[in-house]
């Protein structure tokens, strides 16, 4: 048993050095293995339109992960409202404050991506109660978003720092 496994071993050791030189070697020359390989638009995976272009929501709550695990969610009352405009306007409504800022995904796949969003111009009413600094602060740190199955829209902080959860606004 041991001797066929030696013979099954020199037979595969005799490939190695064959196939190596078979792969170094393309039409007689020899090609360096660490040569960048070009790569164009067309060998890339197309990215797909984003689906949150034209759509509008409101927040439901809010993760954060800087002291635990804490759920919070808008005051009675409070709206925190976003809608991503085509050509990649965001135009926001927190609390009793109005104001805009830019958008950006990127995305391969329908439902998730990822999301840079501007610092907002945004007014700076004093809202009674509401956390708004928080809101814009968290917005102006997203990362990436999933839209899920029942609709929610999780816009996922960068270094897991938390998550804003939204309901589409009708």
């Amino acid at each position: 048993m041991i001797r066929g496994m030696r013979l099954q071993m020199r037979a595969t050791s005799a490939w190695l050095p064959l196939t190596s030189l078979l792969v170094a070697c393309e039409g007689g020359q020899a090609q360096d293995a660490n040569a960048s390989i070009e790569v164009g638009p067309s060998d890339l995976p197309r990215e797909v339109p984003s689906s949150l272009t034209g759509t509008s929501w409101r927040l439901i709550g809010y993760d954060s992960y800087e002291s635990g695990s804490e759920r919070g969610k808008p005051a009675p009352g409070e709206t925190h409202k976003i809608t991503f405009e085509p050509g990649g306007r965001l135009v926001v409504q927190l609390a009793c404050n109005r104001g805009v800022g830019g958008w950006k995904a990127s995305q391969r796949e329908p439902d998730r991506g990822g999301l840079e969003i501007s610092p907002l111009d945004i007014s700076r009413t004093r809202c009674a109660g509401a956390g708004m600094e928080r809101i814009q602060d968290d917005l102006e740190y997203v990362g990436s978003y999933v839209i899920k199955a029942d609709g929610e829209l999780v816009l996922n902080l960068r270094a897991d720092s938390g998550n804003l959860i939204w309901k589409r606004a009708k």
